[in-house]
Formats: structure tokens, C-alpha cells, sequence
């Protein structure tokens, strides 16, 4: 199981502000534990909801990212830091095809155990 506030923290540290307040995307630098993704947010939305595409192999995974309201922490460490955390959830677009962005993301985080496939049952009659 990924750990969802430890995603989310990886994809908003990489973010830097500049002058004008935007976003401004680091270079990427490829290594083994790193899954790159285009991530941007919902048109007219307040932020709490991002569009996601991973694309390799062939296939593409298309989700959204759903944030709930972030809360600071309340560790002395995090208050120096102005830490914050919260709940959200990887939603799949439908005619999306994770597969290999699960087996990417596991070789990544050096999962110990491994996603199952998403089976269909249909009824017969």
C-alpha cells in the first residue's frame, strides 16, 4: 500500500515559487526511485483537485488527485518548518490503463508486496 501523505509530500516539495508566485518545475533528474508524471490543476478549481498522466510503455494512466484540507502539524519541528498535512485519494479516469504506472510506482518505493490486477467477474447465463 502507498502511503498517500508521503506521495503527496514528495509531489509538493518538488515544487519551487517564483517571482510571480507560479509554480516553477525543477529539471528532472532520473534515478531508480523517482515515477515523473504531468500533474496540473483542475481548470477554475481551488486547488484541492489536480489532473494526473503517466504515460510508458505504451499505456497511460490518466487520475485525478483529490486533496482535503491540509492541517499544520503540531510537532516543534513542523511549526519551523510550517509543515502541513492532510487526506486525498488517487482517483483512475475511466479508458485509463495503470498497470505499468503501479508496477513503476512499486519499483520505486521498493514495495514488499505487489498490486493485484483489477479482475472482472461476469455473470453467465
Amino acid at each position: 500500500m502507498i502511503d498517500f501523505a508521503t506521495v503527496s509530500f514528495l509531489l509538493l516539495a518538488g515544487c519551487n515559487r517564483n517571482e510571480a508566485g507560479s509554480p516553477a518545475p525543477e529539471p528532472y533528474l532520473p534515478d531508480e526511485a523517482s515515477v515523473v508524471f504531468e500533474l496540473s490543476p483542475v481548470q477554475g478549481g481551488d486547488g484541492s483537485q489536480w489532473i494526473g498522466k503517466y504515460a510508458s510503455q505504451g499505456k497511460i494512466a490518466r487520475f485525478r488527485l483529490e486533496f482535503g484540507p491540509a492541517k499544520a502539524t503540531s510537532d516543534k519541528i513542523a511549526t519551523d518548518f510550517r509543515i502541513k498535512s492532510g487526506d486525498g485519494r488517487f482517483i483512475p479516469e475511466a479508458g485509463s490503463d495503470s498497470s505499468v504506472l503501479l508496477t513503476d510506482l512499486e519499483k520505486a518505493l521498493q514495495a514488499k508486496a505487489h498490486h493485484l490486477p483489477a479482475t472482472s467477474k461476469l455473470s453467465q447465463s
